[in-house]
């Protein structure tokens, strides 16, 4: 009878004397392994795995298999090299942490006594049972990742207990520092007192801080005391000379920096709360900063309102041309209205007036009152007026005449130096007409910022 293991599974194999020599597939595996000879030492049944009936080799020649098994050979090599690579990493994994950690090395052990061959082969033979390839893969990696999520865990408690222990023994440490200073204060109590009483007499308030200062909180009502008055002095000290440094700053502070001068102040203030002329100077400098940004509000809302109304054309609008017959130049300055005329049909929808001042060579100066279209009820013949009022003053007649053309969307307005006169000191000007059909209506023109001469 033969006996052998098979080289790619581990599974023992038992043959009749006469298949010696012969290639064959293995009834466990199916690789090609060769029979050896008959073995002439004695056999140790418990050794080997005993073959079901159902199991049998097919024997075939080995010349038709020379390929294959040189293939399987080498697959079989590969996965005894990384058997034993890995294996023995597992086993160096085990010997470094089986020292400091005994529970933490078992997935080490576990997972060389699974990869490396004589290991478990020794182990398959005591618990008899075996393990296939792709077990053995799934397991060393399910071993391997056991086992560093373990030694993670471990290295993280040791440091926490290594961290525990030196705060422990520096916790004990001080208390004994602390128990040895509370018995030098003790017996030397009055030679303490008259030394930072000494340096406090001499105005060296930081010398005598340093003499009680390690000594305060242990139990002594008289050197608390002191160090208490110690501290009281060093603070002192500290605000004056804050103090001095912050009336030295103002120097350097121009008087137009009022928000610089106020933060000045705000910390003198809280330096030294009791002193009046430190309120005094602080409250008339907010005053001047809540007077500044209030300027610079309505400054900001006036520059707003003005680009709006230079967007929609509220503002004076200067041209010059030409003059057809003598070709001497005409200048012009126009403004529109800040609200609008709605007549009713043919001349509905919302307008806005203009008022235009006008220097021309032959006709002179005039003051024109213009609608883009509806009816100004004016005589060709007798003319008619209009009320001005120009600011907050009061109302006033001026005369007032069709242009030549006969045209009703203009009108002349007389007496130019006395509309100009007064036109010239407001920002508004408010002027009254009759309309076809409308009644009399107020158009309102904002005059700031003329420029006319």
């Amino acid at each position: 009878m033969i006996e052998f293991v098979c080289k790619h599974c581990q599974q023992s194999i038992r043959l009749s004397n006469n298949k010696a020599g012969i290639t064959g597939r293995c009834p466990h595996c199916k690789h090609p392994v060769t029979v050896p000879a008959a073995s002439e030492h004695p056999l140790h049944d418990d050794v080997f795995i005993e073959l079901e009936p159902a199991q049998s080799l097919v024997f075939q020649s080995s010349t038709s298999n020379g390929s294959a098994d040189l293939g399987s050979r080498s697959v079989a090599l590969a996965s005894k090299v990384g058997a034993w690579f890995f294996g023995l990493l597992f086993l160096g994994l085990f010997l470094t942490s089986v020292w400091r950690f005994p529970l933490v090395s078992l997935p080490a052990l576990a997972g060389a006594s699974l990869l490396i061959p004589p290991i478990y082969q020794r182990v398959r033979s005591i618990f008899g049972f075996d393990v296939g390839l792709q077990l053995k893969v799934i397991g060393s990696g399910a071993l391997f990742i056991c086992y560093m999520m373990m030694f993670a865990s471990a290295t993280s408690n040791e440091s926490a207990e290594r961290s525990k222990l030196a705060q422990q023994q520096a916790e004990q440490q001080r208390q004994a520092e602390r128990e040895q200073t509370a018995q030098y204060l003790k017996s030397n109590k009055a030679a303490i007192q008259a030394e930072a009483n000494a340096f406090i007499e001499q105005g060296k308030v930081a010398e005598a801080l340093n003499v009680v200062r390690k000594y305060q909180g242990l139990g002594d009502a008289d050197i608390d005391a002191v160090a208490v008055k110690v501290e009281l002095k060093n603070k002192t000290m500290a605000d004056e000379a804050k103090k001095t440094k912050l009336v030295e700053s103002l120097g350097s502070i121009k008087d137009d920096d009022i928000s610089g001068r106020a933060r000045i102040y705000e910390q003198l203030v809280a330096l030294a709360p009791d002193n009046a002329g430190y309120k005094k100077q602080l409250t008339e400098l907010n005053t001047k900063i809540t007077q500044a940004a209030t300027k610079k509000k309505a400054e900001e809302e006036a520059a707003a309102l003005k680009a709006h109304q230079r967007q929609m054309g509220l503002v004076w609008r200067y041209g010059t041309h030409n003059d057809e017959m003598t070709q001497k130049e005409v200048l012009t300055a126009e403004v529109d209205s800040t609200n609008t005329l709605s007549f009713g049909f043919s001349y509905s929808g919302a307008q806005r007036a203009t008022l235009e001042l006008r220097k021309h060579p032959r006709w002179g100066s005039d003051v024109i009152l213009q609608i883009e279209r509806g009816q100004f009820l004016c005589s060709s013949y007798d003319g008619c007026s209009v009320s001005v009022r120009f600011g907050d003053g009061k109302p006033q007649r001026f005369s007032a005449s069709e242009p030549s053309d006969n045209s009703t969307t203009y009108l002349f307005i007389s007496d130019y130096s006395k509309f100009m006169s007064q036109l010239r000191k407001v920002d508004e000007v408010v002027i009254e007409a009759s309309f076809y059909q409308a009644g009399n209506q107020a158009l309102k023109f904002s005059t700031a910022d003329l420029d006319w001469k």
